[in-house]
């Protein structure tokens, strides 16, 4: 494994990021595009306490191997970069980062999958600190000898984690692909597994899990899809111990699949993936259930026509506003090929943006996550950066969910005595809250008084620090001098 600290521009080892800070009239706040000269991306992003991110997928570029390795990309709050992790080095095979959550003290857990032979896979889970050095790698094994992935992962009330992928098992005659999902401890030991089918006796059937969920009201949920007696959307309830309370299935005729979810603030889960048609077109598809797994709305995104127009949302997430954003992919849209599709609903589903970003080659969103006035995406482009495939992070401005900036009226900084103070004048309404960021990373929440003021501090710094407010890029950033 190999670690590489980063500044603004070219790193240390030719690493190269290419940055396009964009206004908010054009609603893409900032992009970055992270990679090298052979295929990069990313799979999942989580957001991080200081107000930053954490990106995992795999590198091409830079992997020790020669051929793929887990890459991990921190940013700061604007996306700049602050360091990478390249896991992995087994000769002439590749580790894959497919999920990854911040933890409690401040550290990640990522689960992917690393290449046993060209076609035999175990599933792996990783733990890093804060500064994402790895406190321990453990590779899990179904027991029979054959293909393991993990896909996703979620920490435990324990202090465990719970992991979910497929497991490639011999059913009557015929062998095929189960969900499989295990539990560890903090330190990854195994405590349980469980192998699910929707139905066994079916040549060439498969049953994969893309999301775990600890519930908030006991047990665990878990989502992903059967092609087993059909091909659809498939969700389990599981009680503390992993035996299955419930499942069901969702989709109509043809094929369907979830490839995320998340449980929501108000009761029930919310549900992201694709809806295909019978003449070749998938559809961008969003569903949500209440807790007994019951359909409260049903929506689908994407043209209809017959010519292979195919749109996919890879990952939802709940707004502060009880609304939802979806991220995924289009070829129904866009400048050519796959672009990045970005859906905001409000909590009943119903439209209130949408956006396509991409140039002429394959360019996708597989993560999201909501941020300080808009939200922020991460996947792969093709169309920008090198060209040959980088890790693609942006932030979109959501008019819907971010301050009027024009209402901030004054913005400076002071320091004395090492220091550092923060204040905001503005017409904006009593209890709005902004992010401000020092040097970009070390963020603070300020929140306006009744008199349409606010104040954040700092203490303990010396040399130039600046400030900047994350919401508001078109509010100038201030600096103050601690000497």
């Amino acid at each position: 494994m190999r670690r590489k600290w980063e500044k603004a521009g070219f790193g240390v080892f030719g690493f190269l990021v290419l940055s396009a800070p964009v206004a908010r009239a054009q609603e893409l706040l900032w992009v970055h595009d992270v990679g090298g000269s052979y295929p990069d991306g990313a799979f999942a992003l989580d957001a991080a306490a200081d107000g930053g991110f954490i990106a995992v997928g795999f590198t091409g570029s830079f992997a020790t191997s020669g051929v793929n390795d887990v890459y991990v990309v921190k940013t700061d709050a604007m996306g700049q970069v602050q360091w990478t992790q390249v896991i992995g080095g087994l000769p002439n095979r590749s580790e894959y980062g497919r999920a990854v959550r911040q933890l409690p003290d401040g550290g990640y857990v990522i689960a992917g999958y690393y290449e046993v032979t060209p076609q035999i896979h175990d599933a792996m889970v990783i733990r890093l600190d804060p500064s994402g050095n790895v406190v321990w790698l453990r590779t899990y094994d179904s027991g029979f000898g054959t293909d393991d992935r993990a896909h996703c992962v979620t920490p435990t009330s324990d202090g465990g984690f719970l992991v979910g992928g497929q497991a490639h098992l011999q059913e009557t005659e015929f062998w095929n692909y189960d969900m499989y999902v295990f539990k560890i401890d903090g330190n990854g030991v195994l405590q349980w597994r469980r192998f699910f089918d929707y139905a066994q006796g079916y040549y060439d059937n498969a049953d994969i899990a893309f999301e775990v969920i600890e519930v908030s009201t006991g047990g665990y949920l878990v989502a992903g899809w059967t092609h087993s007696a059909g091909w659809d959307g498939w969700v389990l309830r599981l009680d503390d111990a992993g035996n299955r309370l419930w499942d069901r299935a969702y989709g109509e005729a043809y094929s369907d699949e979830i490839l995320s979810a998340q449980e929501v603030s108000t009761g029930g889960f919310i549900f992201s993936g694709v809806n295909a048609s019978d003449n070749g077109d998938t559809d961008f598809w969003l569903f949500r259930t209440d807790e007994t797994g019951d359909v409260l709305w049903d929506k689908k995104w994407g043209k209809n026509t017959g010519f292979q127009c195919e749109d996919q949302a890879n990952e939802v997430r709940e707004l502060p506003d009880g609304g939802f954003i979806a991220a995924g992919q289009t070829s129904s849209y866009g400048a050519g090929g796959w672009d990045q599709y970005f859906v905001r609903t409000d909590a009943e589903g119903n439209t209130l943006w949408t956006r396509v970003y991409g140039g002429a080659s394959d360019d996708r969103a597989f993560a999201v996550v909501p941020a300080p006035g808009g939200v922020v995406a991460a996947g792969w482009a093709y169309s920008f950066g090198n060209g040959h495939g980088d890790v693609h992070l942006l932030k979109l401005a959501d008019p819907f969910g971010g301050p009027d900036c024009d209402a901030v009226r004054k913005f400076k900084t002071a320091c004395r005595d090492a220091r550092l103070t923060a204040k905001v004048a503005s017409s904006l309404p009593e209890g709005t809250e902004l992010t401000l960021v020092r040097n970009g990373s070390d963020a603070r929440t300020l929140v306006i008084n009744a008199r349409g003021k606010g104040k954040v501090k700092w203490v303990g710094y010396t040399g130039v620090q600046e400030v900047c407010v994350v919401e508001c890029p078109e509010v100038a950033c201030s600096a103050a001098d601690c000497m």
